[in-house]
């Protein structure tokens, strides 16, 4: 896991300006919109319809953003170039692959977390290299779902701590956030949550390339599987040992 995290963190660090530049293109006029829209419509106690905008902004628009960081990190492991535009061509190229295998990821995990809290854990996390698999293999639906499922195979744990890891730098700003906007009423404003959001979704970035990284690793380490020994053949006594 920590091999992992270090090589994300360094592809993440060496691409920073294109994967800030590829969020910011695309998260900037939705941060605008959904803050707007949460301050002066919905309202900040209606949190059901505040959290289905940004769902929608999500599945619509922010998978364009994730399908073209995906697709910076997965060219520069192969040694390719990919730049601005390329990258967003992917992103364009790869979106309805993209939300359809969301759509069923989505429709699924709803379903095991209405039945039961631990199996919907468990398939989130065995599903949770999907969307790098539509990019790199350009499969989608439930064959990229079970796709995840192999690459994670014998892998639960350190996947899920893959996940929980980047999720902890959420803690800090949004720390941050509180403090400010409790020590001075003046800065709760539209905008101000919206740079605040769009910090998050910088952060977040960090998490995809985490599992692109988790990706090829996967990749390259398959998961041995035991071959029982074969049985020495059975020593028949000969003549003279009778």
């Amino acid at each position: 896991m920590g091999a992992v995290l270090r090589e994300a963190w360094k592809f993440y660090r060496e691409h920073l300006f294109l994967i800030l530049a590829l969020v910011a293109t695309i998260w900037i006029p939705c941060e605008l919109f959904s803050s707007y829209m949460d301050y002066h419509f919905i309202g900040e106690d209606n949190f059901r319809l505040s959290f289905k905008l940004n769902q929608f902004l999500d599945n619509f628009f922010g998978i364009i953003a994730t399908t073209a960081v995906i697709s910076v990190v997965l060219k520069r492991m192969r040694g390719q170039f990919s730049g601005y535009f390329d990258s967003f061509e992917d992103g364009f190229l790869y979106w309805g692959k993209m939300w359809w295998m969301r759509f069923v990821q989505r429709l699924l995990l709803l379903c095991l977390f209405i039945l039961l809290i631990l199996p919907g854990i468990y398939f989130m996390v065995r599903w949770s290299l999907a969307e790098v698999v539509v990019v790199s293999e350009g499969i989608t639906g439930l064959k990229a779902l079970r796709r995840s499922r192999e690459l994670t195979m014998g892998r639960f744990w350190p996947v899920f701590w893959l996940g929980v890891f980047p999720f902890l730098f959420f803690l800090l700003p949004v720390a941050i956030y509180i403090l400010l906007i409790t020590v001075d009423e003046r800065l709760d404003l539209w905008w101000v949550d919206a740079v605040f959001s769009l910090s998050l979704d910088c952060i977040a970035a960090y998490g995809t390339v985490v599992f692109v990284c988790a990706y090829r690793t996967a990749l390259q380490t398959p998961i041995p599987v035991e071959v029982p020994a074969i049985p020495p053949p059975l020593h028949r006594p000969t003549a003279e040992q009778w």
